[in-house]
């Protein structure tokens, strides 16, 4: 019975310290629950409001696809061109993809298109990278040295296109008849 009793008064005091602490700490608690259903409301939202915005660039490149079809170019160019330079990576490399194959025969179109898209800086740094080295091989016939270091940065080796960059490098130095900037690269590439 002592036992029983015991665990009675040690049940008992357990409720009032646990009472105590929520009488204590109420505004506390509830705060913090509020915040924690707040943050998940307000997340599911910006989640909703990027997957309609996805949705919708989707849609406009759906249709700027069916206007290439229907030998509308104006209307298309116009359209892959502001996808280009929107937000969503996909949808923009996809629409570049789009005005490289419109735009093939002129190289200055091209390149100023790849300009404003690296300038807007929305895209993450692998696409970039990718663009950069789209660029390169651009220009590669009619570029100086140092529009050709510039673009490819051959310097940064945490570059995910760090081998690819300095292989162009070693190609633009091979076309140029410059062999001493040639084999020095070319000893950085085979890592001696």
């Amino acid at each position: 019975m002592s036992n029983e009793f015991e665990s009675q008064v040690k049940e008992s005091i357990f409720n009032d310290k646990l009472l105590n602490f929520y009488k204590k700490f109420k505004f506390y608690i509830i705060v913090f629950f509020f915040l924690i259903i707040l943050i998940h409301i307000i997340y599911q939202f910006i989640s909703y409001k990027n997957n309609k915005k996805n949705m919708n660039y989707l849609e406009v490149y759906s249709y700027a696809i069916s206007d290439l079809r229907n030998k509308d170019f104006n209307k298309s160019i116009n359209t892959f061109e502001k996808l280009a330079l929107s937000d969503n990576n996909t949808i923009a490399l996809l629409s570049f993809y789009q005005l490289y194959e419109l735009n093939k025969n002129s190289k200055s179109q091209l390149i100023k298109l790849i300009d404003r898209i690296l300038n807007k800086k929305k895209l993450v740094k692998e696409n970039i990278e990718l663009l950069k080295l789209k660029k390169s091989l651009i220009i590669f016939d009619n570029a100086t040295e140092d529009e050709m270091l510039k673009t490819l940065d051959i310097k940064r080796n945490n570059n995910l296109f760090y081998e690819i960059n300095l292989k162009i490098m070693y190609d633009f130095y091979v076309a140029r008849n410059e062999n001493n900037k040639a084999i020095e690269l070319k000893k950085i590439i085979d890592g001696k």
